[in-house]
């Protein structure tokens, strides 16, 4: 997560204070970090590229107020970056149509739906790519595991439960409002994955072997 920074409102966008000022941070899509990751990475390692690259940023923001107290201390901004799909969703064309939403508030609402635990939506722009979303942290599962005094068993029987709540009730719940519907997890799909693991991910973990 980054460093702690001061934000302020400036006309639809969000202004970081810096000690020149405030400098605004780009949340349309006039600039595409995917396409300069790309051409940066194919002039620093000739024959390399990018693998499934994703430009979402994120930035904490400190909540000041003194007139209410459900308000939270702490919110995280979400620059959602220029394209709203993923990668292999994108080069298998697995959507017929384009969303009629951002997926991610789509599969938000579908997740609290059948009682996931996930981080709170307060707020969103979907034109201007963005989205203000409760602060849960930065331990991850292992992290946590790793801490003393920590139940490990429970903390992975909790996290085992979740996944069969997805598995379980997400499955029998699900309806065509859900965008994940209509993503075919077939064996199209799974090849694609292992080709690119193939060519990015396993040069990295065994260099050298094919």
């Amino acid at each position: 997560m980054a460093a702690p920074v001061s934000f302020c409102v400036a006309g639809n966008r969000i202004a970081r204070a810096s000690p020149s000022g405030y400098n605004l941070i780009r949340m349309s899509g006039d600039w595409s970090f995917e396409t300069w990751a790309a051409e940066a990475i194919a002039r620093r390692w000739a024959g390399a590229r990018e693998g499934d690259l994703s430009t979402r940023r994120f930035w904490r923001v400190w909540i000041a107020s003194t007139q209410n107290a459900s308000c939270p201390p702490t919110a995280i901004v979400v620059d959602l970056g220029p394209d709203d799909l993923p990668r292999y969703v994108r080069a298998l064309n697995l959507l017929p149509h384009p969303p009629s939403e951002p997926p991610w508030t789509n599969v938000h609402r579908f997740l609290n739906s059948v009682g996931a635990p996930v981080p709170a939506l307060y707020d969103s722009a979907p034109p201007d790519r963005a989205m203000l979303v409760e602060d849960v942290g930065e331990v991850s599962l292992h992290n946590a595991a790793l801490l003393p005094e920590t139940d490990v068993a429970k903390l992975f029987r909790l996290a085992t439960e979740e996944l069969l709540r997805l598995h379980v009730d997400g499955t029998l719940q699900i309806d065509d409002r859900c965008i994940a519907r209509a993503i075919a997890y077939d064996g199209r799909l799974f090849a694609w994955e292992l080709k690119e693991f193939k060519e990015i991910g396993l040069r990295v973990v065994a260099p050298g072997a094919s």
